[in-house]
């Protein structure tokens, strides 16, 4: 949805604002006026099941890359996992 729960990263794109929402456990995209545009589920976008992301950061190639946590699927531990999101 186009609401935030806990956004614990945003910065800025060439297209507008990219938002990580820890509580919703998505991926959001606002245009530069601050309209909504759309969002991605974590679990879809990365394949998680339940992750909380943990920071992020812009690479220098512009991508960004995203830290978060999960459990592993047999439940033997939570893993500290990173992704590198581009294309927005």
């Amino acid at each position: 949805g186009s609401g935030l729960g806990s956004a614990v990263f945003a910065t800025q794109t060439d297209n507008g604002y990219l938002v990580l929402d820890g509580n919703m456990r998505e991926v959001g995209l606002y245009a530069i006026d601050g309209t909504f545009i759309g969002c991605c589920d974590f679990s879809d976008l990365f394949g998680t099941y339940y992750p909380w992301p943990c920071d992020a950061c812009v690479a220098e190639d512009g991508s960004i890359i995203v830290i978060m946590t999960d459990e592993r699927s047999d439940e033997s531990a939570d893993e500290l996992i990173a992704f590198k999101l581009s294309g927005f």
